[in-house]
């Protein structure tokens, strides 16, 4: 009598048992067997597909764009309106029109490089869908990106001469400037002064903040130090 194995729901005689564990067909068919591959969850996993899709979205393009063209437009209008209206310094007018202009192209070229940047990041899954991969360098790395990175880099060159010229020109007349009668030497209009230095003074309060900011921690933590110190001793 043949000597058998005996499972909960069938019998199996032991030579066939013994025959399909070595069989190295079957162990190929369970080894090989591919995974079900969720694209939603892996999308979902993947930061670079989320910034792809994100930034191809016309919505996200234009509310982008307009977000970084309000200030721009602003300066662009408020310099050529009144390019005559401020004899004290002609060129304060000239300074805000400048730089909308040159702020207005820097944020079409920043849209422009965010889009392709996005465009070109396509994620890709391998076979057993285990691992996923994105080649978001690729479109960082193209020749159209890297034409506007360096013209990017070249207008914010001037932008910050430009900014250094403008500080120059708007607070040496501070104390100088009226803002009325119309006819007066030293008269300029007052949305145009006003409105250029308070450009000027929001990105130099920033600055100096956070450079203050690490040196008044900095002291804080060594006071306190001392502080604990003294009590200690």
């Amino acid at each position: 009598m043949e000597p058998t194995v005996t499972t909960k729901d069938t019998v199996i005689p032991l030579e066939e048992k013994s025959t399909i564990v070595n069989n190295p067909t079957v162990t190929q068919e369970t080894t090989d067997e591919q995974i079900p591959i969720n694209e939603a969850e892996v999308e979902t996993k993947n930061p670079a597909a989320v910034i792809n899709k994100v930034g191809q979205s016309p919505p996200f393009m234009i509310i982008g764009a307009l977000l970084l063209l309000i200030i721009p437009l602003l300066q662009l209008w408020i310099g050529w309106r009144y390019a005559d209206a401020c004899p004290i310094e002609p060129r304060i007018p000239r300074y805000l029109f400048v730089a909308g202009a040159v702020g207005i192209f820097s944020a079409i070229l920043n849209q422009l490089r965010t889009y392709l940047t996005a465009k070109s990041a396509q994620p890709s899954v391998d076979i057993t869908g285990r691992k996923a991969s994105v080649t978001a360098a690729t479109g960082t790395n193209s020749p159209l990106n890297s034409i506007i990175t360096t013209i990017t880099c070249v207008l914010n060159i001037f932008m910050i001469v430009w900014f250094i010229f403008g500080c120059i020109w708007i607070f040496s007349v501070w104390n100088d400037v009226e803002y009325y009668p119309r006819n007066h030497p030293e008269f300029c209009q007052a949305l145009v002064y006003r409105f250029a230095y308070i450009l000027l003074l929001v990105p130099i309060v920033l600055i100096l903040f956070a450079c203050c900011c690490p040196l008044c921690i900095g002291c804080m933590a060594v006071v306190g130090a001392g502080a604990s110190a003294g009590l200690q001793s």
